[in-house]
């Protein structure tokens, strides 16, 4: 369930101008206004002066550009940034960690709904009524710390974070832990470019058997340690565009990585490790 349309009006207008039967003149006009406080952002595309085919095209390719651009006016100059989670079973389960910052500090979801319906008790853990349910974290502004939100929440079996803002994101170390049942994240566009501390992100995640690492980026990571210590099921692990020249804490990154065949590791620099103890240990 998306809560996009809550919060942002959306307006977009071709105005096209005719000067000649074969010349064509057009502006686009892309209005967006934030609900809550009615804060505006508009843009109007340049003036284009092109044969009517030609028009229509550069048309639609400015369109796609804009749309694209709005991920900063949507995600990180807002703060609109969301999580779904999947849980599985009947009663009361924990959807964040107690002892998250998530919880404790100010970095609670402005909104949560379960399986579609909006939530309004403050709290990490709710009653499910429903085999399989749906969680969506919704949040208003960024944050820059989520270490320990979902700490050993054994009943999550899917997170996607692909809608969670990351620009300000400096620890995402914990994030995982612990979670078993954990079967599937989506990490794609998760942004890591600011993140120092990563270790134990994923530690003890037993059931994932694939990881897409794609989006991850350890360029300001001094912290790894135990980023994937003991994900027994995981097949394979592309981490060859780790970029590891801040990295000073290796230990035990893939140690009880059992089914792990193959790692490339051959673009890791360890000139800058103080602790490098079973660093590359999979067994």
């Amino acid at each position: 369930m998306s809560n996009f349309r809550k919060y942002i009006k959306i307006n977009i207008r071709l105005i096209p101008e005719r000067k000649n039967k074969n010349v064509s003149y057009g502006y686009l006009d892309v209005n967006l206004q934030r609900k809550k406080d009615n804060k505006y952002y508009g843009k109007r595309i340049r003036k284009i002066k092109e044969t009517d085919i030609i028009f229509m095209f550069v048309i639609i390719i400015e369109l796609i550009i804009q749309i694209l651009s709005f991920k900063k006016f949507f995600l990180i100059e807002y703060g609109f940034s969301n999580i779904t989670l999947k849980i599985n079973g009947i009663g009361r389960k924990n959807i964040f960690c107690f002892n998250s910052t998530l919880y404790k500090r100010k970095y609670y979801p402005n909104e949560i709904y379960i399986n579609g319906e909006k939530q309004n008790i403050i709290n990490y853990s709710f009653y499910f009524n429903q085999t399989e349910n749906y969680v969506e974290l919704v949040w208003n502004n960024s944050i820059n710390d989520s270490q320990y939100i979902f700490n050993e929440c054994p009943d999550i079996v899917m997170v996607d974070v692909s809608k969670f803002d990351t620009s300000i994101l400096k620890r995402t170390n914990h994030m995982f832990t612990d979670c078993f049942s954990l079967t599937s994240i989506n990490l794609t566009n998760f942004y890591t470019p600011k993140v120092q501390y990563m270790n134990s992100m994923f530690e003890g995640c037993s059931s994932l058997t694939s990881l897409d690492l794609s989006y991850i980026n350890t360029s300001e990571a001094i912290w790894i340690d135990k980023m994937f210590y003991k994900c027994s099921s995981l097949t394979s692990l592309n981490v060859s565009h780790f970029n590891t020249s801040k990295t000073t804490d290796f230990e035990y990154l893939f140690s009880g990585c059992k089914l792990l065949t193959s790692l490339d590791i051959s673009n890791f620099d360890t000139s800058r490790s103080n602790k490098c103890v079973v660093c590359f240990l999979i067994v």
